[in-house]
Parts: C-alpha cells; sequence; structure tokens
C-alpha cells in the first residue's frame, strides 16, 4: 500500500472564491494490486457496485466490490458477443449492450435479460441512445425514438428533433438543476463543450479540445481536458459563468444536423477558434485557465474535502495531482511503464461518489490498469498482456 500525502501551497487567486482545503493535510490510501483478467479492456462501466468490462477478446468480466470475478453472472453473458466498436449505456436501472448482430440487449441488475425494452428495440437498427434531462432518446438508421417509462418507442419527427436538440448528438459530460453539459472532440483537430441552460434553452459554447469532464465547484465549473494525439497533452479550466460565453451560431436560424464537433465538413460554421481567439473568449468571458501540460494526460479528477485532485498518467508514471488555489502540483507518483490515458470517468452515486478511470498501454508494454477512487481510498488494478 503507498500513502500519498498533500503538499500545502501558498499561491491564492483573488478572481475565484473556492473555499481553501481544510489545513489539516488529507491522506490517500493507494493500493497497487493485479487484476486477475485474460485480455485487454474495451470498455469498462460502474453498474450497481459492480465493475461490467467488455473485454477486446469479445467476452465480459464483471467483478464485485472486493474486484472478485462474479462468475456466476459472466457465465450467464457468456453468449453476448459484442464487436470491437461496442455501445454500453446505462439506462434507468438497466444495462444496454448492443451485440455483434447490432442488437441492444437490455440487462437487470441481477444481469437477467429484461425481455420487454428489448423487444421495443427492434423496431429499428439502433446506432446511438442519448438521455436529456429524465428522457432517453433512441436513434435509428432512418428514425429517432423517444423511450418511454413503458411500451414501445414513440416514432418522432427527425427534422424537429435536430431543429431543437441538435446538441444531442454530443455526448453528455455533466448535468445539474441549471446546465446539461455536452461535448464533442475532433482529436488535434478541436472541439467544443455546450452549456444547455434548463430554464431558457440558451445554448453557449466553449472551444475545448477533447474535454473529458465537467465538475461543480464554489467559482463555477471545472473542466478538464485530454487529448491523446502524440505525446499527450492534459489542460485544466474553470468556467465561472457559462451565460458569458458565447453562442454556437446554428442555433440562431440554420438546421445543421452534425452539430459539435469543429471539422465536421456538413457544418455550415466549423466553430474553429485558434489559439488567440481562444484566449480572446477566456479573457472577455471570464474563463480561468490554470494548467496545462504535455507528455501528460488526465484519467479523471474527483473531489476530496471539498478539493479538487486528478490522476494523471505520462509516458513512465502515474501521478496524483492536488488542485489547491489553482496551483496543479505533484504529490507523489507510480512508475507506470509507457502508458496513456484512454476512457473518461464515469461517477455513480451522490452520496459517495465512485470514480472509474481506464488507463490502456503504449505500443510495447501492454501494461493496462482500472482505477477507482472513492473517497480516500484508490485502488490501481494492474494487469498486462501481450501483443
Amino acid at each position: 500500500m503507498l500513502i500519498f500525502f498533500v503538499l500545502c501551497c501558498s499561491c491564492t487567486n483573488k478572481q475565484h472564491t473556492d473555499k481553501p482545503i481544510n489545513d489539516t493535510v488529507p491522506q490517500f490510501q493507494i493500493n497497487v494490486k493485479p487484476l486477475d483478467i485474460e485480455s485487454d479492456i474495451s470498455k469498462a462501466v460502474l453498474f450497481h457496485g459492480d465493475i461490467v468490462c467488455l473485454l477486446k477478446n469479445g467476452k465480459i468480466n464483471v467483478f464485485d466490490s472486493l474486484y472478485h470475478h462474479k462468475k456466476e453472472v459472466e457465465v450467464k453473458l457468456a453468449n453476448l458477443k459484442f464487436d470491437d466498436y461496442p455501445l454500453i449505456f446505462l439506462y434507468r436501472n438497466n444495462l444496454i449492450i448492443r451485440d455483434s448482430n447490432n442488437k441492444l440487449q437490455v440487462l437487470d441488475y441481477l444481469y437477467n435479460h429484461n425481455s420487454l425494452v428489448e423487444n421495443n428495440f427492434k423496431i429499428d437498427a439502433i446506432s446511438f441512445l442519448s438521455k436529456y434531462r429524465d428522457s432517453f432518446y433512441a436513434i435509428g438508421k432512418k428514425n429517432i425514438y423517444y423511450i418511454p417509462n413503458n411500451g414501445p418507442l414513440i416514432k418522432i419527427n427527425m427534422d424537429n428533433f435536430w431543429a431543437t436538440k441538435k446538441y444531442m448528438a454530443a455526448d453528455q459530460l455533466y448535468e445539474d438543476n441549471s446546465y446539461d453539459v455536452r461535448e464533442c472532440c475532433a482529436g488535434e483537430f478541436g472541439g467544443n463543450v455546450f452549456f444547455v441552460n434548463k430554464k431558457t434553452n440558451r445554448v453557449t459554447l466553449y472551444p475545448a479540445t477533447c474535454a473529458s469532464e465537467i465538475i461543480k465547484v464554489n467559482a463555477g465549473y471545472f473542466m478538464s481536458e485530454s487529448l491523446q494525439h502524440l505525446a499527450g497533452t492534459t489542460e485544466y479550466s474553470i468556467i465561472l459563468n457559462p451565460e458569458k460565453l458565447p453562442e454556437p451560431h446554428s442555433t440562431k436560424g440554420t438546421n445543421d444536423k452534425a452539430f459539435g464537433c469543429n471539422c465536421d465538413t456538413l457544418n455550415t460554421e466549423h466553430y474553429w477558434y485558434n489559439y488567440f481567439e481562444r484566449k480572446k473568449i477566456e479573457f472577455i468571458h471570464s474563463v480561468y485557465n490554470y494548467y496545462w501540460a504535455v507528455e501528460f494526460t488526465t484519467v479523471f479528477t474527483f473531489k476530496y474535502k471539498n478539493d479538487l485532485f486528478s490522476i494523471q498518467v505520462g509516458d513512465s508514471i502515474l501521478r496524483l495531482v492536488s488542485h489547491k488555489n489553482y496551483n496543479v502540483r505533484a504529490i507523489d507518483t507510480i512508475n507506470f511503464d509507457q502508458t496513456n490515458s484512454l476512457n473518461p470517468s464515469i461517477k455513480v452515486d451522490n452520496n459517495s461518489p465512485k470514480y472509474l478511470g481506464l488507463c490502456k498501454s503504449g505500443y510495447w508494454s501492454r501494461k493496462t490498469a482500472l482505477i477507482v477512487a472513492q473517497g480516500n481510498k484508490i485502488d490501481i488494478l494492474e494487469y498486462k498482456n501481450g501483443l
């Protein structure tokens, strides 16, 4: 077991009102242990206290809270096959996985098939599922459907849908009582984060390269960006007031269906912001960009004792950093060969948030780990595979 101690620093910033970390030094318990798994992980999610992993070899592994295999569940799911780019989605209290025949398999909390919901999805080949507030939508090859609590899918007018909910094509990053926050990433070509005001439906954007997290803090909204291109980069910002951000042009009358990424040729407006334009937005609209680093990406950021901490991964190390007073500082490091962060974090249980991240190796070492953080406990579950 490794123990990381937070180092205090005296840097302050008058622009922000976040309360400082308690003077007592938080102690993190870091457990590094092997994970009993036979293949690389394609996707991993938290589901009713378990970790469900879709493996590259086409199998499904399910681990309990102590990271033991739930063998009876794995046997039950042995016949569920999926493709190389699986869709996995949390739907109310169910888990949805798209199988290799492009059909949606719906599992309840006991991992039994919810045949009623599965039959409803047979109406079309569903390629994308999206959540908006308390509503769920399914996007098929030709039609878009509203998913009710009970009963069959309800077909809705596609043109009306895209005219009012263009941002639904972007992935949801965060949601609270004020905003539905969406992001679209085009890799090294850029991307955007969209804040949708729930009361007014007004949409504003901030140009962000592969935003992976939004977390509400006292000063506004913390945003993490991570790019795996070349050596990798990571960046942290505070958006003080989303209402002061600019509006995307498509919300003002055009009917572009490909709403989101700035490089999409289907868009009449590419939303391209170069470095100097972005800095102008930050200055005018009170966005505070306080950290940028090359050769590191962020696995996830989490709150502990009212302050933020991030787990970063670089070429040969894994490190825990503190954001105290917006001064990002490494607390300690672990040797971790040739790693790059892969999946954004997933948070469940608002009373006791749990974060799950996946670190995937470089081309040669094939060293990979699942990382789970809850409170002051961080578990690093390592495994290594051949090419």
